[in-house]
């Protein structure tokens, strides 16, 4: 992402931010712990703001290559914010689309002498129950995407799959096959726990090892740091690669 796609990005967090937080704000200013979530909110988007400036700090150095954990972490925490907010959003916005409607309605009735003409307010308010929805579901991609970039990029998972096919030679009987993809290799920051992944493909010793796809994130050099840990990839007869899966 250049410059100008990094200021338009930044520029939409903090209408988001504030959008997301006058739409809280009746929500946080109720119960006994009003005090605490509207602090926690604060302290949450505040380290937005510093993720923002991080960013903007690595992408004036020019640095390239390996990402360290905190890069890594303000990047994807950022991310996470900003995808929680949207979705935050387009439900308050739906809902204020709708009141901006009826409100429309109403006062064009009130105009011709229609409905109740001593109406002052038109626009009807939020519902509570819309905005605790918005929220709820707004908290599933900020915890499963906060997860995902702490401690699930390093949780390798292998499923096998017994393939049968009536003509297949007698000879593959037993042939095993390993299919890798979605390295992504921008978001690692661990050699240790590349090398993890590494020796598990090659405890299954596989005969052919095909990669599918999504090397990196965005720039060829994420991988530079690991080429000599993926070089270390074993199979029997040989390793084959796709790169627009």
């Amino acid at each position: 992402m250049g410059r100008f796609g990094f200021y338009i990005s930044s520029f939409l967090f903090v209408l988001l931010d504030v959008y997301s937080f006058y739409e809280l704000k009746g929500l946080l200013s109720q119960g006994r712990y009003s005090r605490i979530y509207t602090a926690l909110y604060f302290a949450i988007s505040a380290f937005g703001y510093f993720c923002i400036v991080h960013l903007y700090q690595f992408m004036s150095n020019g640095v390239s290559g390996t990402r360290s954990e905190l890069f890594n972490f303000t990047s994807g925490f950022l991310l996470t914010l900003f995808i929680t907010k949207l979705v935050f959003s387009i439900f308050l916005i739906t809902q204020d689309g709708g009141r901006a409607i009826i409100g429309l309605i109403q006062y064009v009735k009130s105009l011709f002498g229609e409905g109740d003409t001593t109406q002052q307010v038109f626009i009807p308010e939020r519902r509570a129950f819309i905005t605790n929805v918005g929220a709820v579901v707004a908290a599933i991609p900020f915890f499963g995407m906060l997860y995902g970039i702490t401690k699930g990029k390093y949780q390798y998972t292998v499923e096998k799959i017994t393939l049968t096919f009536r003509d297949l030679p007698k000879a593959f009987d037993g042939f095993k096959l390993v299919q890798i993809s979605d390295i992504h290799a921008g978001s690692f920051d661990n050699r240790d726990k590349v090398l993890e992944g590494i020796l598990k493909i090659n405890a299954l010793d596989p005969d052919i090892v095909c990669f599918t796809g999504d090397l990196v994130n965005s720039e060829k050099e994420e991988i530079d740091p690991y080429i000599d840990i993926f070089g270390q990839i074993q199979a029997k007869y040989g390793k084959f690669a796709s790169w627009q899966s």
